[in-house]
Protein backbone atom coordinates (compact mmCIF):
# COMPACT_ATOMS: atom_id res chain seq x y z
CA UNK A 1 0.00 0.00 0.00
CA UNK A 2 2.86 1.99 1.27
CA UNK A 3 4.07 1.19 -2.43
CA UNK A 4 1.28 2.35 -4.15
CA UNK A 5 0.48 5.93 -2.62
CA UNK A 6 4.59 6.49 -4.00
CA UNK A 7 4.01 5.10 -7.16
CA UNK A 8 0.96 7.01 -7.40
CA UNK A 9 2.87 10.42 -6.08
CA UNK A 10 5.95 9.89 -8.32
CA UNK A 11 3.04 10.13 -11.49
CA UNK A 12 1.47 12.80 -10.37
CA UNK A 13 4.91 15.00 -10.30
CA UNK A 14 5.89 13.54 -13.47
CA UNK A 15 2.56 14.55 -15.08
CA UNK A 16 3.04 17.85 -13.37
CA UNK A 17 6.75 18.18 -14.88
CA UNK A 18 5.42 17.30 -18.19
CA UNK A 19 2.83 19.63 -18.11
CA UNK A 20 5.34 22.22 -16.89
CA UNK A 21 7.82 21.13 -19.83
CA UNK A 22 5.36 21.32 -22.66
CA UNK A 23 3.46 24.52 -20.99
CA UNK A 24 7.23 26.40 -21.11
CA UNK A 25 8.64 24.75 -24.19
CA UNK A 26 4.62 25.97 -26.10
CA UNK A 27 4.80 29.50 -24.68
CA UNK A 28 8.89 29.57 -25.65
CA UNK A 29 7.65 28.29 -29.28
CA UNK A 30 4.71 30.96 -29.41
CA UNK A 31 7.07 33.61 -28.83
CA UNK A 32 9.75 32.49 -31.20
CA UNK A 33 7.25 32.43 -33.92
CA UNK A 34 5.64 35.69 -32.65
CA UNK A 35 9.78 37.58 -33.40
CA UNK A 36 9.95 35.53 -36.24
CA UNK A 37 6.18 36.82 -38.00
CA UNK A 38 7.77 40.19 -36.63
CA UNK A 39 10.81 40.34 -38.61
CA UNK A 40 8.99 38.98 -41.63
CA UNK A 41 6.76 41.95 -41.11
CA UNK A 42 9.15 44.12 -40.70
CA UNK A 43 10.85 42.73 -43.92
CA UNK A 44 8.53 42.92 -45.90
CA UNK A 45 7.31 46.49 -45.16
CA UNK A 46 10.77 47.68 -45.90
CA UNK A 47 10.73 45.38 -49.08
CA UNK A 48 7.53 47.02 -49.89
CA UNK A 49 9.00 50.27 -48.86
CA UNK A 50 11.89 50.01 -51.55
CA UNK A 51 9.45 48.97 -54.27
CA UNK A 52 7.50 51.64 -53.85
CA UNK A 53 10.71 54.11 -53.69
CA UNK A 54 11.94 52.48 -56.90
CA UNK A 55 8.42 52.93 -58.42
CA UNK A 56 8.48 56.60 -57.58
CA UNK A 57 12.06 56.97 -59.04
CA UNK A 58 10.92 54.90 -61.96
CA UNK A 59 8.11 57.33 -62.49
CA UNK A 60 10.29 60.35 -61.59
CA UNK A 61 12.47 59.37 -64.00
CA UNK A 62 10.41 58.48 -66.78
CA UNK A 63 8.59 61.75 -66.34
CA UNK A 64 11.68 63.69 -66.07
CA UNK A 65 12.82 61.69 -69.33
CA UNK A 66 9.53 62.62 -71.18
CA UNK A 67 10.05 66.40 -70.08
CA UNK A 68 13.14 66.56 -71.65
CA UNK A 69 11.98 64.87 -74.70
CA UNK A 70 9.28 66.93 -75.00
CA UNK A 71 11.55 70.51 -74.45
CA UNK A 72 14.21 69.13 -77.07
CA UNK A 73 10.99 68.47 -79.40
CA UNK A 74 10.17 72.13 -78.37
CA UNK A 75 13.83 73.27 -78.99
CA UNK A 76 13.45 72.22 -82.52
CA UNK A 77 16.79 74.30 -84.88
CA UNK A 78 17.96 74.75 -80.64
CA UNK A 79 17.37 71.52 -79.69
CA UNK A 80 21.15 71.21 -78.21
CA UNK A 81 20.05 74.33 -75.66
CA UNK A 82 17.06 72.49 -74.12
CA UNK A 83 18.61 70.56 -71.51
CA UNK A 84 21.96 71.81 -69.70
CA UNK A 85 23.41 72.85 -66.49
CA UNK A 86 23.30 75.97 -65.48
CA UNK A 87 26.04 78.43 -64.06
CA UNK A 88 26.88 81.98 -63.16
CA UNK A 89 28.51 84.80 -63.84
CA UNK A 90 28.87 87.71 -61.62
CA UNK A 91 29.46 91.32 -62.83
CA UNK A 92 29.38 94.23 -60.07
CA UNK A 93 30.78 98.25 -59.60
CA UNK A 94 30.47 100.18 -56.02
CA UNK A 95 26.88 100.00 -56.38
CA UNK A 96 25.31 96.81 -57.54
CA UNK A 97 26.32 93.09 -58.13
CA UNK A 98 24.63 91.30 -60.81
CA UNK A 99 24.44 87.75 -61.11
CA UNK A 100 23.37 86.32 -64.43
CA UNK A 101 22.31 82.99 -65.52
CA UNK A 102 23.39 81.06 -68.74
CA UNK A 103 19.97 79.42 -68.46
CA UNK A 104 17.79 81.74 -70.36
CA UNK A 105 20.79 84.26 -70.63
CA UNK A 106 19.09 86.55 -67.73
CA UNK A 107 19.20 88.24 -64.60
CA UNK A 108 18.90 85.83 -62.04
CA UNK A 109 19.68 88.33 -58.61
CA UNK A 110 21.16 91.67 -58.08
CA UNK A 111 22.20 93.27 -54.48
CA UNK A 112 22.31 96.47 -53.33
CA UNK A 113 25.70 97.24 -52.13
CA UNK A 114 24.76 100.43 -49.84
CA UNK A 115 21.05 98.52 -48.64
CA UNK A 116 20.36 96.16 -46.18
CA UNK A 117 17.11 94.57 -45.54
CA UNK A 118 15.51 95.09 -41.97
CA UNK A 119 14.29 91.62 -42.32
CA UNK A 120 17.64 89.76 -42.26
CA UNK A 121 20.34 93.10 -42.36
CA UNK A 122 22.21 91.54 -45.54
CA UNK A 123 22.22 93.42 -48.56
CA UNK A 124 18.72 94.59 -50.65
CA UNK A 125 18.40 91.71 -53.42
CA UNK A 126 16.08 92.58 -56.24
CA UNK A 127 14.91 90.14 -58.83
CA UNK A 128 16.27 87.58 -56.46
CA UNK A 129 12.81 85.27 -56.13
CA UNK A 130 12.93 82.16 -57.48
CA UNK A 131 9.85 82.70 -59.47
CA UNK A 132 11.29 85.85 -61.51
CA UNK A 133 11.27 85.14 -65.61
CA UNK A 134 12.63 87.37 -68.17
CA UNK A 135 12.29 86.11 -71.78
CA UNK A 136 10.77 86.10 -75.25
CA UNK A 137 9.11 83.72 -77.47
CA UNK A 138 11.01 81.92 -80.68
CA UNK A 139 9.64 79.74 -83.21
CA UNK A 140 11.86 76.96 -83.47
CA UNK A 141 10.63 75.11 -86.10
CA UNK A 142 7.57 75.31 -88.40
CA UNK A 143 5.47 73.69 -85.97
CA UNK A 144 7.00 74.17 -82.38
CA UNK A 145 7.93 77.44 -80.22
CA UNK A 146 10.29 77.81 -77.08
CA UNK A 147 10.48 80.50 -74.05
CA UNK A 148 14.38 81.93 -74.26
CA UNK A 149 14.28 81.94 -70.80
CA UNK A 150 13.84 77.75 -70.44
CA UNK A 151 16.86 77.75 -72.88
CA UNK A 152 21.05 77.24 -71.79
CA UNK A 153 23.04 79.59 -73.62
CA UNK A 154 26.84 80.01 -74.13
CA UNK A 155 28.30 82.06 -71.41
CA UNK A 156 31.90 84.62 -72.40
CA UNK A 157 33.84 85.50 -69.87
CA UNK A 158 33.25 88.48 -68.37
CA UNK A 159 35.70 92.11 -70.38
CA UNK A 160 36.47 95.11 -68.79
CA UNK A 161 36.35 98.00 -71.08
CA UNK A 162 38.59 101.13 -71.58
CA UNK A 163 35.95 103.36 -69.99
CA UNK A 164 35.37 100.95 -66.92
CA UNK A 165 32.56 98.98 -67.86
CA UNK A 166 32.18 95.45 -67.86
CA UNK A 167 30.95 93.32 -70.40
CA UNK A 168 29.80 89.35 -70.72
CA UNK A 169 27.40 88.29 -73.35
CA UNK A 170 25.48 84.77 -74.13
CA UNK A 171 24.85 83.40 -77.23
CA UNK A 172 22.45 80.85 -78.73
CA UNK A 173 23.31 79.22 -82.31
CA UNK A 174 20.62 77.07 -84.20
CA UNK A 175 21.26 74.51 -86.48
CA UNK A 176 19.52 76.18 -89.47
CA UNK A 177 21.87 79.84 -89.12
CA UNK A 178 19.59 81.76 -86.73
CA UNK A 179 21.19 82.25 -83.50
CA UNK A 180 20.62 85.03 -80.19
CA UNK A 181 22.76 86.80 -78.18
CA UNK A 182 22.63 88.33 -74.78
CA UNK A 183 24.52 90.94 -74.28
CA UNK A 184 24.92 92.76 -70.61
CA UNK A 185 27.03 96.54 -69.86
CA UNK A 186 27.40 97.31 -66.46
CA UNK A 187 29.53 100.72 -65.98
CA UNK A 188 30.98 101.94 -63.37
CA UNK A 189 28.76 103.75 -60.44
CA UNK A 190 25.79 102.99 -62.24
CA UNK A 191 22.40 101.55 -61.24
CA UNK A 192 21.56 100.52 -64.57
CA UNK A 193 22.79 97.32 -66.58
CA UNK A 194 21.94 97.92 -70.33
CA UNK A 195 20.89 94.44 -72.10
CA UNK A 196 21.01 94.49 -76.07
CA UNK A 197 19.10 91.33 -77.49
CA UNK A 198 20.70 90.33 -80.76
CA UNK A 199 18.96 88.31 -83.18
CA UNK A 200 19.84 86.54 -86.49
CA UNK A 201 17.37 86.13 -88.51
CA UNK A 202 14.53 87.17 -87.29
CA UNK A 203 12.04 86.84 -90.07
CA UNK A 204 12.13 83.04 -89.10
CA UNK A 205 12.26 83.54 -85.37
CA UNK A 206 9.63 85.76 -84.60
CA UNK A 207 6.43 85.97 -85.47
CA UNK A 208 5.17 88.68 -87.77
CA UNK A 209 8.08 90.12 -86.78
CA UNK A 210 7.38 90.92 -82.66
CA UNK A 211 10.09 90.07 -80.21
CA UNK A 212 6.49 88.90 -77.73
CA UNK A 213 8.68 89.93 -74.35
CA UNK A 214 7.31 88.43 -70.81
CA UNK A 215 8.45 89.55 -67.77
CA UNK A 216 7.30 87.66 -64.18
CA UNK A 217 8.03 88.95 -61.54
CA UNK A 218 8.26 88.24 -57.59
CA UNK A 219 9.22 91.34 -55.63
CA UNK A 220 10.20 90.65 -51.72
CA UNK A 221 9.98 91.46 -48.43
CA UNK A 222 12.39 94.36 -47.42
CA UNK A 223 10.90 96.04 -44.73
CA UNK A 224 9.66 94.99 -40.88
CA UNK A 225 5.78 94.70 -42.02
CA UNK A 226 5.07 93.40 -44.93
CA UNK A 227 1.18 94.22 -45.36
CA UNK A 228 2.29 97.93 -45.34
CA UNK A 229 5.02 97.25 -47.86
CA UNK A 230 2.81 95.15 -49.96
CA UNK A 231 0.05 98.25 -49.91
CA UNK A 232 3.34 100.55 -50.72
CA UNK A 233 4.01 98.57 -53.71
CA UNK A 234 2.86 99.67 -57.09
CA UNK A 235 3.46 98.90 -60.84
CA UNK A 236 4.60 102.29 -62.06
CA UNK A 237 5.02 102.78 -66.07
CA UNK A 238 5.39 104.95 -68.81
CA UNK A 239 2.76 104.86 -71.90
CA UNK A 240 2.99 107.62 -74.66
CA UNK A 241 4.93 109.43 -72.71
CA UNK A 242 2.97 109.66 -69.54
CA UNK A 243 3.33 108.25 -66.02
CA UNK A 244 0.98 106.23 -64.71
CA UNK A 245 0.19 103.35 -62.18
CA UNK A 246 -1.81 100.39 -60.57
CA UNK A 247 -2.01 99.29 -57.46
CA UNK A 248 -2.77 95.69 -55.72
CA UNK A 249 -5.75 92.92 -57.69
CA UNK A 250 -5.26 95.24 -60.69
CA UNK A 251 -4.67 95.03 -64.31
CA UNK A 252 -3.60 97.46 -67.54
CA UNK A 253 -3.92 96.81 -71.29
CA UNK A 254 -1.24 99.55 -73.07
CA UNK A 255 -3.74 101.11 -75.78
CA UNK A 256 -0.59 102.89 -76.93
CA UNK A 257 3.09 102.42 -77.22
CA UNK A 258 5.17 102.24 -74.13
CA UNK A 259 8.88 103.13 -72.72
CA UNK A 260 9.27 101.25 -69.00
CA UNK A 261 7.53 99.00 -66.91
CA UNK A 262 8.32 99.41 -63.13
CA UNK A 263 7.53 97.36 -60.01
CA UNK A 264 8.41 99.65 -57.02
CA UNK A 265 8.36 98.82 -53.57
CA UNK A 266 8.64 100.96 -50.38
CA UNK A 267 11.79 102.35 -50.72
CA UNK A 268 13.24 100.43 -53.84
CA UNK A 269 12.43 99.23 -57.92
CA UNK A 270 12.99 97.19 -60.09
CA UNK A 271 12.44 98.82 -64.19
CA UNK A 272 12.67 97.31 -67.46
CA UNK A 273 13.10 100.28 -70.18
CA UNK A 274 13.04 99.29 -73.76
CA UNK A 275 14.98 102.21 -75.34
CA UNK A 276 12.88 101.58 -78.79
CA UNK A 277 10.00 101.53 -77.21
CA UNK A 278 7.12 98.66 -76.78
CA UNK A 279 3.74 98.15 -77.70
CA UNK A 280 0.50 95.75 -77.36
CA UNK A 281 0.93 94.96 -73.31
CA UNK A 282 -0.94 94.09 -70.72
CA UNK A 283 0.33 93.83 -66.54
CA UNK A 284 -1.19 92.10 -64.12
CA UNK A 285 -0.67 92.75 -60.05
CA UNK A 286 -2.12 89.55 -57.87
CA UNK A 287 -1.52 89.45 -54.42
CA UNK A 288 0.26 86.78 -52.52
CA UNK A 289 -0.91 85.96 -49.24
CA UNK A 290 0.55 82.20 -48.81
CA UNK A 291 4.30 83.40 -48.96
CA UNK A 292 5.93 85.08 -45.98
CA UNK A 293 8.06 86.68 -48.10
CA UNK A 294 7.29 87.34 -51.42
CA UNK A 295 5.08 90.72 -52.04
CA UNK A 296 3.01 89.46 -54.83
CA UNK A 297 3.23 87.67 -58.60
CA UNK A 298 3.64 90.28 -61.33
CA UNK A 299 3.34 89.57 -65.05
CA UNK A 300 4.10 91.75 -67.71
CA UNK A 301 3.55 90.88 -71.40
CA UNK A 302 4.48 93.33 -74.11
CA UNK A 303 5.73 93.63 -78.12
CA UNK A 304 8.75 95.05 -79.33
CA UNK A 305 8.74 95.63 -83.42
CA UNK A 306 11.78 94.01 -85.41
CA UNK A 307 11.90 95.48 -88.58
CA UNK A 308 14.88 93.48 -90.14
CA UNK A 309 16.37 89.68 -90.00
CA UNK A 310 19.30 90.98 -88.69
CA UNK A 311 18.86 93.60 -85.64
CA UNK A 312 19.70 94.73 -82.00
CA UNK A 313 17.10 95.76 -79.73
CA UNK A 314 17.85 97.60 -77.01
CA UNK A 315 17.04 97.36 -73.24
CA UNK A 316 17.93 99.30 -69.48
CA UNK A 317 17.40 98.11 -66.32
CA UNK A 318 17.16 100.03 -63.48
CA UNK A 319 17.96 98.28 -59.76
CA UNK A 320 18.10 100.69 -57.22
CA UNK A 321 16.22 102.97 -54.87
CA UNK A 322 13.64 105.14 -55.07
CA UNK A 323 15.37 108.64 -54.38
CA UNK A 324 14.56 111.79 -56.60
CA UNK A 325 17.63 112.95 -57.87
CA UNK A 326 18.88 109.51 -59.12
CA UNK A 327 15.97 108.88 -60.89
CA UNK A 328 15.25 112.41 -62.62
CA UNK A 329 18.18 110.84 -64.56
CA UNK A 330 16.52 108.30 -66.19
CA UNK A 331 14.27 107.26 -68.25
CA UNK A 332 11.67 110.41 -69.22
CA UNK A 333 9.33 110.25 -66.03
CA UNK A 334 10.61 107.82 -63.69
CA UNK A 335 11.09 110.73 -61.51
CA UNK A 336 7.54 110.35 -60.89
CA UNK A 337 8.21 107.24 -59.07
CA UNK A 338 8.65 109.15 -55.90
CA UNK A 339 5.24 110.07 -54.88
CA UNK A 340 5.59 113.97 -54.42
CA UNK A 341 1.76 114.51 -55.69
CA UNK A 342 -0.70 112.38 -57.62
CA UNK A 343 -4.41 112.28 -58.74
CA UNK A 344 -5.99 114.37 -56.28
CA UNK A 345 -3.06 116.02 -54.42
CA UNK A 346 -1.34 116.74 -57.89
CA UNK A 347 -1.18 120.46 -57.05
CA UNK A 348 1.03 120.26 -54.42
CA UNK A 349 3.72 118.47 -57.27
CA UNK A 350 5.26 121.62 -58.07
CA UNK A 351 5.71 122.72 -54.46
CA UNK A 352 7.00 119.72 -53.78
CA UNK A 353 9.77 119.18 -57.06
CA UNK A 354 10.84 123.32 -56.79
CA UNK A 355 10.96 123.79 -53.12
CA UNK A 356 10.80 121.03 -50.80
CA UNK A 357 12.55 118.34 -52.43
CA UNK A 358 15.40 121.29 -53.61
CA UNK A 359 15.51 122.16 -49.42
CA UNK A 360 15.81 118.72 -48.41
CA UNK A 361 18.70 118.06 -50.89
CA UNK A 362 20.81 121.14 -49.65
CA UNK A 363 20.41 120.12 -46.25
CA UNK A 364 21.08 116.70 -46.62
CA UNK A 365 24.21 117.82 -48.98
CA UNK A 366 26.09 118.76 -45.41
CA UNK A 367 24.13 116.41 -42.92
CA UNK A 368 24.37 113.00 -42.71
CA UNK A 369 21.51 111.99 -40.62
CA UNK A 370 18.24 112.61 -42.18
CA UNK A 371 16.28 112.93 -39.25
CA UNK A 372 18.39 116.40 -38.81
CA UNK A 373 17.84 117.08 -42.08
CA UNK A 374 14.18 116.72 -41.27
CA UNK A 375 14.00 118.93 -38.58
CA UNK A 376 16.00 121.90 -40.36
CA UNK A 377 13.47 121.38 -43.35
CA UNK A 378 10.15 121.85 -41.01
CA UNK A 379 11.68 124.68 -39.47
CA UNK A 380 12.16 126.39 -43.19
CA UNK A 381 9.15 125.42 -43.63
CA UNK A 382 7.84 127.70 -40.28
CA UNK A 383 10.04 130.50 -41.03
CA UNK A 384 8.39 130.83 -45.09
CA UNK A 385 5.30 130.52 -43.49
CA UNK A 386 5.79 132.92 -40.12
CA UNK A 387 4.72 135.79 -42.22
CA UNK A 388 1.70 134.16 -43.45
CA UNK A 389 0.85 132.87 -39.62
CA UNK A 390 1.51 136.37 -38.40
CA UNK A 391 -0.70 138.13 -40.96
CA UNK A 392 -3.45 135.83 -39.92
CA UNK A 393 -2.88 136.30 -35.96
CA UNK A 394 -2.72 139.79 -36.62
CA UNK A 395 -5.63 139.85 -37.64
CA UNK A 396 -7.42 137.99 -35.36
CA UNK A 397 -6.00 139.90 -32.68
CA UNK A 398 -8.20 143.39 -33.92
CA UNK A 399 -10.97 141.63 -34.83
CA UNK A 400 -11.26 140.12 -30.97
CA UNK A 401 -10.22 144.16 -30.13
CA UNK A 402 -13.36 144.64 -32.29
CA UNK A 403 -15.52 142.42 -30.62
CA UNK A 404 -17.01 145.21 -28.05
CA UNK A 405 -17.74 147.65 -30.93
CA UNK A 406 -19.21 144.50 -32.89
CA UNK A 407 -21.88 143.80 -30.28
CA UNK A 408 -23.14 147.26 -29.58
CA UNK A 409 -23.65 148.14 -33.46
CA UNK A 410 -26.19 144.76 -33.77
CA UNK A 411 -27.72 145.58 -30.32
CA UNK A 412 -28.11 148.94 -32.00
CA UNK A 413 -29.62 147.79 -35.67
CA UNK A 414 -31.07 145.02 -34.24
CA UNK A 415 -32.89 142.91 -37.50
CA UNK A 416 -31.11 145.36 -39.94
CA UNK A 417 -29.09 143.31 -41.71
CA UNK A 418 -27.88 145.83 -44.09
CA UNK A 419 -28.09 148.73 -41.81
CA UNK A 420 -25.42 146.79 -39.90
CA UNK A 421 -23.33 145.20 -42.68
CA UNK A 422 -22.28 148.81 -43.66
CA UNK A 423 -21.40 149.81 -40.52
CA UNK A 424 -19.69 147.18 -39.55
CA UNK A 425 -17.59 147.39 -42.63
CA UNK A 426 -17.14 151.26 -41.76
CA UNK A 427 -15.59 149.88 -38.69
CA UNK A 428 -13.44 147.68 -40.18
CA UNK A 429 -11.57 150.57 -42.39
CA UNK A 430 -11.40 153.00 -39.77
CA UNK A 431 -9.84 150.12 -37.87
CA UNK A 432 -7.40 148.91 -40.99
CA UNK A 433 -8.84 145.23 -40.38
CA UNK A 434 -9.10 143.03 -43.65
CA UNK A 435 -12.36 140.50 -42.53
CA UNK A 436 -10.63 137.94 -44.88
CA UNK A 437 -7.26 138.88 -43.16
CA UNK A 438 -7.28 135.27 -41.29
CA UNK A 439 -8.66 133.11 -43.81
CA UNK A 440 -6.59 133.69 -46.79
CA UNK A 441 -3.12 133.18 -44.92
CA UNK A 442 -4.70 130.00 -44.00
CA UNK A 443 -5.69 129.23 -46.91
CA UNK A 444 -2.24 129.92 -48.58
CA UNK A 445 -0.46 127.57 -46.53
CA UNK A 446 -2.90 124.39 -47.27
CA UNK A 447 -1.10 123.49 -50.34
CA UNK A 448 2.56 123.40 -48.22
CA UNK A 449 1.30 121.26 -45.26
CA UNK A 450 -0.14 119.22 -47.91
CA UNK A 451 3.07 118.57 -49.63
Amino acid sequence: MKTDKNTIIGFVLLGILFFVYFWYTNKTQSAYLAEQKRIEDSVARVNAAKAKLLDTVAVKYDSLRRDSSVRVAAAGDFSTAAIGTESTVVMENELISVVLSNKGGQVKQVSLKKYASHKDSQQVQLFAAAGEKLGYTINTSNTSTASSADLYFAASNVVKNADGSQQVSFSLNGSNGQSLEHRFILKPNSYNLDWDVVVKGSDKLLTQGNLNMRWNAQPLQHEKYIEYERQMTNICFSEDNDFDYISMKTEHKFEKSGQWIGVVQQFFNTTLIAKNGFSNGDIKWERRTDSTNVLGNVEANFQVKVSSAAATIPFQFFFGPNDYSILKKQAAGMDKIVNLGRDMYAFVRPINKYIIMPVFDFFAGFVTSYGWVIALLTLFIRLVTSPLTYSSYLSGAKMKALRPELDELKKKFGDDQQGFAMEQMKLFREAGVNPLGGCIPALLQIPIFFA
